[in-house]
Order: structure tokens, then C-alpha cells, then sequence
């Protein structure tokens, strides 16, 4: 296993604080697989057969509204695991996991990381917290949905997208436009362009073409705490 591959792991959640011994364990069962854009990793509804985790780079993962409308839920990056809790408890996939480009995953078969997580405390630990952390997500996009105004809604979405959570080069954003974040904060695309064009001149975001970089985070987490009925101008 190459140091990158070794270093991600080391990052990721679901293998966070597990020693050395342990780890190269886990490492031993992975297999590795590479996608191109467009395939999916899981399927909503089918059997949850492996656990991946994303070494390179980005996914969608989506569900079914009502009358075949599609919601989406999150874009996972590098460092991600996708399906850890469905393996574990033997339910369906809960969501769609498609890759928006090309990228590459290690991944083990449920049985096998069921027998994993028996063996190691730490990554059945790490799984729980990830169950929870999912949890509180979709309690607080239920929320902003029915509370928040749409600027909120926009700066909840490019911070959850930032990479400053995943360890990575604060700022940089996943590759996929204003169409990607109208779906995350559930309004349209030209809602979501007229907002960061906004903020593009307010020194806040910068970029274009399909990638935005967040200049001032501390000014999104302002925007994301400040009160629905206050106005919006900028600090």
C-alpha cells in the first residue's frame, strides 16, 4: 500500500485512531477498484454487499422524492466510506452512489468487514459515530429546509462541501457547479447563481467554471448562523 493510500486511511472517520497493527489488518482484506463517471457504487434499495471507501475522486449520493423526482444528499470526496452502517446491520442501500468523475476506491465485502469491525473496538466505535453524525445531518437539512431562507440554505451547502472537514487544502470545493449546490440547498440554479455572484463580490467565494473556492468561511458560518427575518446584507 502506497504512503497516500496509507496517509487516507490514517485520516478517514471510519479508521480514525485505529493503531498501526490493526490498521495494516484491515488494509490486508481491502480490495481496490477504479470507476469511471457515471458508475454507480451502490444502488437505493438493493442489498448493501461492501463498504468502500473513496481514494480519489468525488460521488453523489441520491435518493428517490415523490412522482421519481431526485433528491440529493451529499457529495462524498477522498477519505469518505460509503455504506459502513447498511453492511453492518444487513439493510438495504438507503441511497444511490454514483461518480460524478473518475476515481478509485478500496472496499471489502460486508461479511468481511462485519468480521473486521468484531475484531477491532475502535472501527465498530467509529462506525457508530459516523450513524449518529448521518443522523444529525439529516435533522438539520430537515430543519433549514422548512426554516432557513435560501442564502442560508447556500452557505450551509458550500461549507459543508469545503474540504476543511476532510483535512484537505481549506477552501477548495468539489467540482460541481451551481447545479450541485441548488440541489444540496434545495432551491435552483439561478437562485444559486445570482447568490454566489453576490458573494463573489463581497470577497466571500471566488471561481467559476464548475469550481468555487470559499475565501471567508468565518463570513458563510455568519450568513448560516444569522437570523431568518435579519436582512442580508454582510458583516
Amino acid at each position: 500500500m502506497c504512503d497516500t493510500r496509507q496517509i487516507t486511511l490514517e485520516k478517514s472517520i471510519l479508521f480514525r485512531g485505529i493503531g498501526r497493527e490493526a490498521l495494516a489488518k484491515i488494509l490486508k482484506a481491502a480490495q481496490h477498484r477504479y470507476l469511471v463517471r457515471g458508475a454507480e457504487l451502490a444502488n437505493e434499495g438493493s442489498r448493501a454487499d461492501f463498504v468502500h471507501l473513496i481514494m480519489s475522486g468525488s460521488f453523489k449520493l441520491s435518493t428517490f422524492g415523490s412522482e421519481g423526482s431526485v433528491i440529493t444528499l451529499k457529495f462524498a470526496r477522498v477519505g469518505d466510506s460509503i455504506g459502513e452502517t447498511s453492511a453492518l446491520a444487513g439493510a438495504p442501500c438507503l441511497y444511490t452512489v454514483t461518480a460524478m468523475e473518475k476515481g478509485e476506491c478500496l472496499y471489502w465485502a460486508a461479511t468481511t468487514f462485519e468480521q473486521l469491525a468484531h475484531d477491532v473496538r475502535q472501527l465498530a466505535l467509529n462506525c457508530v459515530a459516523l450513524a449518529v453524525h448521518n443522523e444529525q445531518r439529516i435533522v438539520q437539512r430537515l430543519r433549514a429546509s422548512l426554516n432557513d431562507d435560501v442564502e442560508r440554505r447556500i452557505a450551509s451547502a458550500l461549507i459543508e462541501l469545503s474540504a476543511v472537514e476532510s483535512g484537505s487544502d481549506p477552501g477548495d470545493l468539489l467540482p460541481i457547479g451551481g447545479r450541485g449546490i441548488a440541489e444540496l440547498s434545495s432551491t435552483t440554479i439561478y437562485t444559486v447563481s445570482r447568490v454566489i455572484a453576490e458573494w463573489k463580490r463581497a470577497g466571500i467565494v471566488a471561481g467559476g467554471r464548475g469550481r468555487i473556492t470559499v475565501i471567508d468561511l468565518d463570513r458563510l458560518a455568519w450568513i448560516t448562523r444569522a437570523k431568518n427575518d435579519c436582512e442580508s446584507g454582510l458583516p
